[in-house]
C-alpha cells in the first residue's frame, strides 16, 4: 500500500489538474462502470509483513519514474473529442 501511495504522489505531480480528474472519472464510468470498489486485504495480518515493510514500499514507490514522450504532441481527447 505504501508503494501505491508513493506512486500516486508521483502521478499527482505528473498530471494533477481538476479537469483531468473529471475526464478520468467520466472515462472510467463509461468504460468500466461495472467495476466494484477495491477493498484491500488486511496486510498487517500476514506473517510476511515486517515493521519496515511500509517504509520499503514507500521508498520503492518514490523511485517510480514517469516521463512525457519526447515526440508526443497534444494529447488526443478520449471523451467528447
Amino acid at each position: 500500500m505504501a508503494w501505491v501511495h508513493a506512486v500516486q504522489q508521483q502521478l499527482d505531480k505528473f498530471t494533477g489538474s481538476e479537469a483531468n480528474a473529471h475526464l478520468v472519472a467520466t472515462y472510467m464510468g463509461q468504460q468500466h462502470g461495472d467495476m466494484e470498489e477495491f477493498k484491500p486485504a488486511a496486510r498487517h495480518l500476514s506473517r510476511h509483513v515486517r515493521d519496515d515493510s511500509y517504509v520499503a514500499g514507500h521508498t520503492a514507490g518514490k523511485k517510480a519514474k514517469l516521463d512525457r514522450a519526447v515526440s508526443a504532441g497534444d494529447a488526443q481527447p478520449l471523451i467528447g473529442g
